[in-house]
């Protein structure tokens, strides 16, 4: 961290660190700056984290998303603004919820302008139908008999017969509500989008 200002990166002496609890292969780290600013720096394989910077570099005009301050020329870590809030969703409703992220992001994504195949950018599929296929395969796996046989045969159907998109979309690949961050009752921001969907 220390060699971030060092290096001119952050303008401003860090004054204090904090371990922020991340995905599976992420390492995040929040830095609060003598000027008051706070800023995150997210660790994780190249792949990974070149994926999260060419989608926050794209949207970079969505006020839901963090904005991308600096990105390692190697991809070890990029760094990005802080938004306040909390994950902890306090009783809102999702249905609410889902709407502003649809009409503020969702609605907006826009064609990629390059892609390597379908689905994950940091491992991309030959189609997104197979793409699909592989998900609901492996989600299958995980919830077992769960599901009934009759539900997982008809999302299956869904996807064999479903009109395909032409052209790839950058989209963020993980909505979850884990990702979202609410502020004073409504929704402040989208974050982790570690391999985005095309």
């Amino acid at each position: 961290m220390r060699e971030l200002v060092e290096r001119g990166i952050v303008p401003d002496e860090i004054i204090s660190e904090k371990v922020l609890s991340g995905g599976t292969m992420s390492k995040l780290f929040l830095l609060e700056f003598r000027d008051g600013a706070k800023k995150v720096v997210k660790y994780n394989t190249p792949a990974v984290t070149k994926s999260e910077a060419i989608f926050l570099k794209n949207y970079k005009t969505f006020d839901l998303l963090p904005r991308l301050l600096y990105v390692d020329p190697s991809y070890k870590f990029l760094m990005y603004s802080f938004i306040e809030g909390s994950i902890s969703n306090g009783g809102i409703d999702k249905g609410d919820a889902l709407k502003n992220l649809a009409e503020r992001q969702i609605n907006k994504y826009k064609k990629a302008d390059s892609f390597e195949g379908w689905g994950w950018a940091d491992e991309p599929s030959a189609s997104w139908r197979l793409f699909l296929t592989n998900g609901i395969e492996q989600a299958r796996e995980r919830i077992g008999d769960k599901l009934p046989n009759e539900d997982a045969e008809w999302i299956k159907n869904l996807v064999k017969n479903v009109l395909l998109a032409e052209s790839p979309f950058l989209l963020h690949g993980d909505c979850g509500f884990h990702n979202f961050i609410f502020k004073d009752g409504n929704l402040a921001g989208v974050i982790d989008p570690p391999s985005c969907l095309r």
